[in-house]
């Protein structure tokens, strides 16, 4: 096995796109879990797909097909990198170095392994940066939106051929601060598998795969507990929810932790450990609530972000309670969810009462989530922004 890379070969396809994603690979982060889907769906298109990702330290040892459940079609590299993570006096300048080196093995790989015709695709902005200065095929997947150090993208947004936003209310900014073309700008919110979250199961069926009380009220949440998700909002939320079980899956131990130690007085909030992501449809099935409770008061949140798991509540069927900022309202409406006042506990309680009391107008903003969600799976995506790439 070469130094250089770790490579894990697949048939190979036609036209050909490298996507490049820096953090760990495979991890439990959702951020992995979408560039492996999408890789799959654009090897899909009949492209000639390699994921490169970095030789990070504490990437999961699972082999990075089955973790994520898809289809050996595209190959990953790993590619090598200085880590020094590990070591506790330079912890700060540890991720800034990490990430350089990655962006340089980028760009050495592709200017060895890589035609000019190929397309470079990342939401990476570093590794574009370089490989932009030869590469003229490139696209970026702006996910946040650049508040501060506007330099390094201003030189990117000149080189690159597409931007890709996730959500419409980055596409004005763009054009005001960075004089970028609107031809220049493609829209394109994030994805979901619908097979994977369509379960035809029934929500007794599900609670009694994840163990969850057959009889009692569930309103759920999946996903991380960073700040900016809003959780601590729901758990103020079910202090007024005195006969409803709230159920929170996810988030990393340290967070857990923390977590658990801050609502330990709220005892119908129950909290759930990392779980596979091939598990979280049970979880959801399992819900009579998905609650997706964004703050407003983070930029991350209230205008940048394209919730992933908003589109997994979508098509899993399940009604669904969300905080009514700009980035959510992007993706979905009143007529497919509930919306209360965000960072407002009060709010989201008398929502979420509202919504177990009235089943019908619940399960019928549901179907029509459902219905709305089909056109945002990864293959639908994938075609979308392959045809774009082409024009």
């Amino acid at each position: 096995m070469p130094l250089y890379a770790i490579v894990y070969s697949v048939p190979i396809a036609m036209q050909s796109l490298h996507l490049i994603f820096h953090s760990r690979f495979p991890s439990e982060m959702a951020g992995a879990l979408f560039a492996a889907k999408s890789a799959e769906a654009f090897a899909k298109q009949g492209m000639n797909i390699t994921l490169l990702v970095s030789r990070r330290r504490g990437r999961l040892r699972d082999d990075p097909y089955a973790h994520f459940g898809v289809e050996k079609n595209f190959k990953i590299v790993h590619l090598p990198v200085l880590d020094l993570f590990g070591i506790p006096v330079i912890q700060k300048i540890a991720y800034p170095i990490n990430f350089l080196t990655f962006s340089l093995s980028v760009f050495f790989y592709l200017l060895f392994t890589a035609t000019k015709k190929d397309y470079i695709y990342s939401n990476e902005i570093l590794p574009l940066l370089f490989v932009s200065s030869v590469f003229k095929e490139t696209c970026y997947e702006l996910h946040d939106y650049p508040e501060k150090y506007k330099a390094p993208y201003r030189l990117l947004f000149k080189r690159i051929k597409l931007i890709l936003v996730t959500n419409r209310l980055k596409i004005e900014k763009l054009k005001k601060e960075f004089h970028v073309p609107e031809s220049k700008i493609y829209y394109e919110p994030n994805a979901v598998s619908l097979e994977q979250f369509s379960l035809s199961l029934s929500k007794e069926e599900a609670r009694k795969k994840v163990g969850l009380p057959q009889g009692a009220q569930v309103v759920l949440y999946t996903g991380h507990l960073y700040s900016w998700k809003g959780v601590d909002t729901l758990a103020l939320a079910a202090r007024d929810l005195d006969q409803v079980l709230v159920v929170i899956v996810g988030g990393n131990d340290s967070d857990r932790k923390k977590f658990i130690e801050k609502y330990q007085d709220i005892p119908n909030v129950l909290t759930v450990p990392f779980r596979p992501h091939s598990e979280i449809p049970l979880w959801q099935k399992a819900a009579d609530i998905l609650v997706i409770p964004n703050t407003a008061r983070e930029k991350i949140s209230s205008m940048y972000t394209s919730p992933l798991k908003l589109f997994e509540y979508m098509a899993s069927g399940v009604p669904i309670v969300a905080s009514k900022i700009a980035s959510i309202e992007d993706i979905i409406s009143a007529d497919q969810a509930f919306f209360f006042t965000p960072d407002n506990p009060s709010s989201l309680s008398d929502t979420i009462t509202y919504a177990l009391k009235h089943r019908a107008e619940a399960l019928k903003k549901a179907a029509q989530a459902k219905t709305a969600v089909a056109r945002h799976s990864y293959g639908a995506r994938a075609g979308r922004i392959s045809e774009k790439l082409h024009e």
